[in-house]
């Protein structure tokens, strides 16, 4: 069933679904991405995330083994007293926490491993002749390379950026104070009726309470800390980096739409 599941969710990616794949994780106060919400796709970021979730399964991992040191002696008390059976409650509920946790984080990296990206790209770099016409199974779609623009990659880096859209973070409301409530000291006219020749002389001053003002302020309640809102695109990003250790690689673009691929596999064919 769950070979199915993840087979769904693959062709929902490569078949461009709108679906998201974003998991907060409370206990670590950190987020999972899969594979629908990054801008790019490279072989490297599937090394990237694994080994990223397995440091996290690992930190979880002596989360729980902690927990469960700390039950036993607990447990090994001689007088078990109210506040140690709820203390092993409390410690037991906790590690239920952990345990989902450490399974979502599992689901998120098959999300990765599952991905079938770089392999048929390195047989392209190892066989590409520019006399040749081609055709590419993509994650765009089925296009002759009389259709796009290929070029040798010279990048030092491979940039992305994981996003969250910011519709999909719940949108709240709450009054900011701009005023405090506060007194302070005003001259005001003090008869209509003063006759004086100098305006001055009619003034007094006041002690004028002043009452506080708010201004409503919309936020996006559980949006990360560590991403930078773009309310032009209407997403929370936050932008990696890796150094791109592949000796040849080639990146491919389509004329029209300069659209780059991310290569599934090959064929070649007779040029028109």
């Amino acid at each position: 069933m769950k070979n199915k599941l993840f087979i769904l969710i693959l062709f929902q990616f490569f078949a461009g679904s709108i679906f998201c794949q974003y998991h907060f994780l409370e206990t670590l106060n950190d987020i999972l991405i899969g594979p629908q919400n990054v801008d790019q796709f490279y072989p490297e970021q599937v090394e990237f995330y694994t080994k990223k979730y397995n440091t996290m399964t690992n930190y979880i991992d002596g989360l729980i083994g902690g927990h469960q040191a700390e039950i036993q002696e607990m447990e090994k008390a001689e007088k078990k007293k109210l506040w140690n059976r709820n203390g092993i409650r409390q410690k037991k509920e906790i590690i239920e926490v952990l345990e989902i946790d450490k399974e979502i984080i599992e689901d998120y990296k098959m999300l990765w491993s599952s991905l079938i990206l770089g392999s048929r790209e390195k047989d392209f770099a190892k066989t590409y002749d520019e006399s040749h016409c081609y055709s590419f199974f993509s994650n765009y779609n089925n296009i002759s390379s009389q259709d796009c623009r290929i070029e040798l990659d010279e990048r030092d880096f491979l940039e992305w950026e994981e996003f969250l859209w910011q519709k999909d973070i719940e949108e709240k409301q709450h009054q900011q104070i701009i005023q405090p409530r506060g007194i302070k000291w005003f001259k005001r006219r003090a008869d209509k009726n003063c006759l004086s020749n100098d305006p001055k002389d009619c003034m007094v001053w006041c002690l004028v309470e002043i009452p506080e003002e708010y201004q409503v302020v919309n936020y996006n309640k559980d949006a990360p800390e560590n991403f930078q809102l773009s309310k032009d695109r209407g997403v929370f990003y936050r932008k990696f980096s890796i150094e791109n250790a592949v000796e040849k690689k080639y990146r491919i673009f389509t004329l029209r739409e300069n659209l780059e691929l991310n290569i599934l596999d090959f064929i070649k064919i007779k040029c028109d």
